[in-house]
């Protein structure tokens, strides 16, 4: 998965390049500019873990990939009238177009991305889009603890979005089926994303 580098390093690392990227944001760049998307790195190449759920004393030494850096901060800066509603909407639809980006959302501290319920079918339709890219990773998401697991058993907003469009409970508890996160589609009320 490519990733911008913006958000390797360590936890207060990454935070201080988000600060920027708000700055970046609040002067019209769009989600990639302000990220520094250009500049992407390969987690093939590159160690370390993909943080969805931080920040952690747990990890907070080690660099590692702070996925979940720039929504959570965008998030608090509209909370404090630090960015308009409008700049967040283009950064969730930005969101959606990339592998990167999604994690973003699907990261656990992001939980508020998903809402409005509108948001929910362009999640999961980004999810089934990027879902082997995420899988290929193996068991490298860390939910703040210093070893990973796969996405699928990692406490994302996945099983949200899922829950939220009819999933049953037990079947987002049980291990995703071998024929991936699509055969899901038929517990969802209309079968799509």
């Amino acid at each position: 998965m490519l990733i911008p580098s913006s958000l390797y390093g360590r936890y207060e690392e990454v935070k201080r390049r988000g600060q920027k990227m708000l700055t970046r944001l609040r002067r019209q760049a769009s989600f990639d500019e302000a990220v520094g998307a250009q500049d992407l790195l390969d987690t093939a190449t590159v160690p370390g873990l993909l943080v969805i759920h931080g920040p952690s004393p747990l990890i907070g030494g080690q660099e590692h990939f702070q996925c979940f850096v720039p929504h959570l901060l965008i998030r608090r800066a509209l909370f404090d009238n630090r960015l308009t509603l409008e700049i967040t909407e283009h950064v969730f639809e930005a969101s959606l177009e990339s592998p990167w980006g999604l994690l973003g959302l699907l990261s656990q501290p992001n939980q508020g991305w998903l809402y409005p319920r509108a948001r929910l079918r362009p999640t999961l339709k980004a999810a089934l889009k990027f879902w082997d890219v995420f899988a290929a990773e193996g068991a490298r998401y860390s939910t703040g603890l210093p070893w990973g697991t796969d996405l699928w058993s990692a406490n994302s907003n996945l099983a949200i979005v899922l829950a939220e469009l009819g999933v049953p409970q037990e079947v987002l508890q049980k291990p995703l089926p071998p024929e991936n996160l699509s055969s899901l589609l038929s517990y969802i009320r209309d079968g799509r994303a």
